[in-house]
């Protein structure tokens, strides 16, 4: 198991109703698309996709780029996070202190296929 295998099981997984990635990944509750175990397979298949695409990006990125690209490269990062807990927030009401960081992804990954209106001010 790798260290982003590790870290999933250890650290999303954790309050869950799976307790290991293979289990999730084995899930067949996915054919009862209302049942909530179901629903909760979804998110985090979504979860774990986004941490892998995350990990092989992150070693291509950081290996071309020079010191001052890559503090560049964080600034704009950090806008975009700001710009997403700021969606969330005017989507949701939930406040980014009081949410796991895997909720956010999760509903900003929701927001790819479905997006919500927000509840304050217009989309």
């Amino acid at each position: 198991m790798n260290k982003l295998q590790q870290f999933f099981e250890r650290e999303v997984l954790r309050n869950t109703c799976f307790s290991t990635l293979k289990e999730l990944l084995e899930d067949k509750t996915l054919v009862d698309v209302n049942a909530p175990r179901a629903l909760i397979a979804v998110e985090l298949k979504g979860v774990w996709r986004g941490l892998q695409i995350a990990a092989e990006n992150q070693g291509k990125l950081l290996c071309a780029l020079t010191p001052e690209d890559h503090k560049e490269r964080h600034k704009f990062l950090h806008s975009c996070l700001d710009e997403l807990i700021a969606d969330m927030i005017s989507h949701t009401d939930m406040l980014p202190s009081k949410v796991p960081v895997v909720m956010l992804m999760a509903w900003s990954n929701r927001q790819t296929e479905h997006p919500t209106e927000k509840k304050h001010g217009k989309v």
